[in-house]
């Protein structure tokens, strides 16, 4: 009698645990595709920083203060004059 109700307690912890296991495979399985997800966009931006970027004229003219027309524009004040 003893042995009959170790068997049944065994099948009931084993009946209880299984919704738990198959929910943390299901959420580890979904997690791994985001992560998969995530690399993939990651290695595509970091593509995208390493590449060259092309310059335009003025951006090669124009310094840390700003170049307008022979004119110097500075944070501090107005433009004054070269």
């Amino acid at each position: 009698m003893l042995f009959i109700a170790v068997i049944v307690g065994a099948v009931i912890s084993v009946l209880v645990s299984v919704p738990s296991l198959i929910k943390a495979r299901w959420t580890a399985s979904g997690l791994r595709k985001q992560i998969a997800s995530l690399e993939v966009e990651r290695d595509s931006l970091r593509r995208e920083a390493a590449a060259p970027q092309p310059s335009t004229a003025m951006e090669d003219r124009s310094s840390a203060e700003g170049f307008v027309s022979g004119r110097t524009v500075s944070a501090a004040g107005p433009a004054r004059e070269r």
